[in-house]
């Protein structure tokens, strides 16, 4: 009698569960459902559930800041973005400086986590030329971008060799909504990373 209630127990058990997953089967088929009906053909959406706004329109793409972030507008003609910390040779590099220098262009996706997405052509330095006339130290482990409110994002040595320091989107030079006179575009990364308005590179040592 016992083995029969058992069994029965066990059966009722794979039984819910089968029930249980059915009903998840089905959850995920109705949300797919859903999802798909709700694409836009216009704005099509992103893996990461963003739609498309702006891609390849210059300045035309949104803007949106972090928290205390775009309210300081900065004057070119004082600003400076500063190279510092675990490097041999520290510097100062002026707008002027930084438009001298030879550019470099890469299509990359901003995807912002406000649920839009935009495709441009970024124009501007590559960070690893500012590392290497600066000069690394052995110690190095991260590189820390900061803007002008302070807000700053880390990122390893890896990371460093794909990050852009973009003066322009398109042929447009950026305007202040949109990050000038500097900031970052990094292809592996979401936008609240891509720092806006950029004053200072810290090296940071262990």
């Amino acid at each position: 009698m016992a083995s029969l209630r058992k069994d029965f127990l066990s059966r009722r058990a794979a039984l819910k569960l089968l029930g249980l997953t059915t009903a998840g089967v089905a959850g995920w088929a109705v949300a797919e459902a859903v999802a798909s009906v709700r694409q836009s053909p216009d704005e099509p959406r992103r893996f990461t559930g963003s739609r498309e706004k702006g891609s390849f329109t210059g300045l035309g793409y949104p803007t949106n800041n972090n928290v205390g972030d775009g309210h300081i507008v900065l004057d070119v003609t004082t600003w400076a973005l500063a190279l510092k910390g675990a490097v041999d040779n520290p510097f100062r590099l002026t707008y002027d400086q930084a438009l001298a220098l030879p550019a470099s262009e890469v299509t990359a996706t901003l995807d912002c986590t406000d649920g839009w997405y935009s495709t441009q052509t970024w124009r501007g330095i590559p960070l690893s030329d500012l590392l290497s006339q600066a000069g690394l130290r052995s110690e190095v482990t991260a590189i820390v971008l900061k803007a002008a409110s302070g807000y700053p994002a880390f990122f390893t040595l890896a990371e460093a060799n794909e990050i852009l320091l973009a003066t322009h989107v398109g042929d447009m030079a950026l305007d202040h909504g949109h990050g000038f006179p500097l900031r970052a575009v990094v292809p592996s990364r979401r936008g609240w990373q891509w720092v806006k308005w950029l004053t200072e590179i810290e090296v940071v040592s262990s």
